[in-house]
């Protein structure tokens, strides 16, 4: 037994009944991956498995993320179960970590260790420590678990107290009331969760989250790692849940004032995008339709969106209004088609969803990918000097292709030139 930990037995104490350590041995094995792991770590002491996965494990649910942490020298552990798997490494030495990667199987290891934070939303100082100094250091209860990997402890379950009547009830609970101080990304990492596991947040925590939001906690954090973060929450297909739990603790207003999501807004527009649309900057420009642009592009270039990204969004969040109340006004399809024009679709399905949802959907789902016939090399054949002229013609067909008055090649020539003699 670890100093300070329970290790706990089958159905104690009457919370969540608890596999016993062979039946979570036999579980390790059927990781895909895991049995070589096992071997790698072979008797290797105080090599643990901890984080989310032993919470997924406990869950019934197929972990994903691997982590370990080991109570000696960890990256020399590290470096053996690199080697015995033939596998790459990536030391990091500040925080005494390592990362490896083995034919589609990777997973990080750590010294356990201790952290203290000099100041609010700082990075942490870090120092060796006990497994049980490691688990309390934690975000969360639930992640405050270890399950043993090496060969004398394979499957012994070992958890911070409260950490199992925790997870048992479904809910989430920081360890220390000045988590989300030392730490405000935990601030965003419990919305992740408590969508994800559809977990309830504990009282007292949601009203720290409450009080460090609109205490300015995040503003002690750098916008880039707020990114980091945001970008993970909107990568989740419970991403609108999330934003939903972050604006009732205040978090949203505490990002950008404005930033808000409208479930029902972003589901329209998520209904509305084509298969190369993409979902997590639909949800993220229907969350920020109140924002300025420029603060928009200074937000999101401080999170460290990459350009195009950026890009889109702000595109989508300066024109969907206007250009919802011009697709209602359009009767032919040749003028909802101008009032598209070069707008990526994420622009159309969010002013689709905004007010204009028959007009962007025929757009998206039909009249984007209705062409001509015809070509410019079409147009020189039969006489119309090469230049602006060959633009006008090859427009004019194609609105009276979208209209019906032009349904093959014959007609679209007849249109072009009919075009070129009035410009």
């Amino acid at each position: 037994m670890v100093a300070g930990l329970e290790c706990p037995r089958p159905r104690y104490r009457g919370y969540m009944a608890l596999p016993a350590r062979e039946e979570l041995s036999d579980v390790l094995s059927g990781i895909p991956g895991f049995t070589r792991l096992l071997e790698a770590v072979g008797s290797q002491p105080g090599v643990y498995l901890v984080g989310g996965a032993p919470r997924d494990l406990l869950l019934g649910r197929q972990p994903c993320d691997f982590d370990l942490v080991v109570e000696h020298d960890g990256l020399k552990v590290a470096q053996v179960i690199a080697e015995r798997l033939g596998a790459t490494i990536v030391i990091h030495d500040r925080f005494q970590t390592a990362s490896i990667a083995a034919d589609g199987f990777g997973l990080d290891v750590a010294c356990s260790r201790a952290e203290r934070y000099p100041h609010p939303g700082d990075l942490p100082q870090v120092r060796p420590a006990s497994l049980a100094e490691d688990l309390l250091r934690r975000d969360f209860s639930v992640h405050a678990i270890a399950v043993g990997v090496s060969a004398d402890e394979v499957g012994q379950i070992i958890a911070a107290p409260g950490s199992l009547e925790d997870l048992e009830a479904r809910q989430l609970r920081v360890i220390h009331r000045g988590s989300f101080r030392d730490d405000p990304t935990r601030l965003l990492r419990l919305v992740r969760y408590a969508a994800r596991l559809e977990f309830v947040i504990e009282p007292e925590t949601k009203g720290l989250a409450k009080e460090a939001a609109a205490d300015g906690a995040l503003a002690t954090v750098s916008v880039s790692r707020i990114g980091s973060e945001m970008r993970l929450i909107l990568a989740e297909a419970s991403a609108i849940s999330a934003l939903e739990i972050a604006g009732s603790c205040g978090i949203c207003e505490a990002l950008s004032p404005g930033f808000a999501i409208d479930r029902g807004l972003c589901d329209r527009g998520i209904d509305l995008l084509p298969d190369d649309g993409r979902r997590d900057l639909m949800i993220l420009a229907s969350a920020s339709l109140a924002l300025a642009p420029k603060d928009l592009v200074a937000w999101l270039d401080g999170m460290e969106f990459c350009r195009s990204d950026r890009d889109a969004v702000v595109e989508a969040v300066s024109v969907a209004q206007e250009m919802a109340t011009r697709l209602r006004e359009t009767e032919r399809p040749s003028q909802l088609a101008a009032v598209v024009g070069a707008h990526t679709p994420l622009t159309v399905a969010l002013a689709g969803a905004v007010g204009a949802q028959s007009q962007a959907r025929a757009w998206l789902e039909d009249l984007r990918h209705i062409t001509t016939s015809i070509c410019g090399e079409d147009l020189l054949a039969v006489g119309v000097r090469e230049g602006p002229d060959i633009g006008v013609a090859l427009a004019a067909a194609l609105s009276a292709k979208l209209d019906g008055e032009a349904q093959d090649y014959e007609s679209e020539i007849k249109v072009a030139l009919a075009a070129v003699v009035r410009s």
